[in-house]
């Protein structure tokens, strides 16, 4: 961090899981939530594809120009050893979504495109 406030983040995703959770109900009354199970990280890959990912993050975290933006302690700390960063992984593991998608840019003439100015408006 190089001023108060301001800061980087680096939030290594696992888009294609091989663990599998569930969904089960918890009562027959429809209006109770059901008990979900993210069961994340039960399949060795998925932690093995994370922990490339995390030291990945923390190798970009030493080398410029980062390296000279972060001023505080990195979490997981920057030495920490494979078994530590597997640790980290485990405790601070979240679910989440990306939701992503395309869609064709160009000029406003152009009938198929759904985005139609620099500004980055859309059609409809």
């Amino acid at each position: 961090m190089t001023e108060e406030g301001n800061s980087v983040t680096f939030l290594p995703s696992l888009e294609l899981p091989r663990s599998r959770g569930s969904v089960t109900l918890n009562a027959p009354d429809p209006h109770v939530r059901p008990k979900v199970d993210y069961n994340m990280l039960a399949e060795p890959s998925d932690e093995d594809a994370v922990l490339t990912a995390l030291q990945w993050a923390l190798k970009c975290m030493q080398t410029e120009p980062f390296a000279q933006l972060l001023s505080s302690p990195a979490r997981p700390p920057l030495d920490t050893d494979e078994k530590g960063l597997r640790a980290f992984i485990r405790d601070t593991a979240l679910p989440g979504v990306h939701c992503a998608g395309s869609c064709a840019m160009g000029a406003a003439r152009l009938p198929w495109s759904t985005i139609i100015s620099r500004c980055m408006a859309s059609r409809g």
